[in-house]
């Protein structure tokens, strides 16, 4: 689901930038650093980490509405293998059902 290398990644996520704040919390406690509503800065020893979350238009499937967030990530100064890691965590915690 995720391409784990590129410095910059975006993906369209079905939810709220306030869900997805919410389970971020969880992903990475005490962290992070909300630089506006919109936009959460990340840093530790070896993550440099800009996260844009911009709110889409809701998709609707017949009788379904799902909300939908672009979700822009920009790594600085960090090394594949961190990158790698990240990516990974964060698809754990954000993985939806589905098959």
């Amino acid at each position: 689901m995720f391409n784990s290398t590129a410095s910059q990644q975006h993906y369209e996520m079905a939810l709220t930038p306030e869900e997805f704040k919410r389970i971020f919390a969880k992903m990475m406690p005490g962290v992070h650093e909300a630089r506006s509503d919109y936009c959460l800065q990340i840093q530790t020893a070896t993550l440099h980490l800009r996260i844009q979350l911009i709110p889409q238009p809701p998709r609707r499937i017949a009788l379904l509405t799902l909300p939908v967030t672009r979700v822009e990530l920009y790594f600085d100064n960090d090394s594949v293998s961190e990158r790698l890691a990240f990516m990974q965590r964060f698809s754990h915690y954000f993985q939806r059902g589905g098959g």
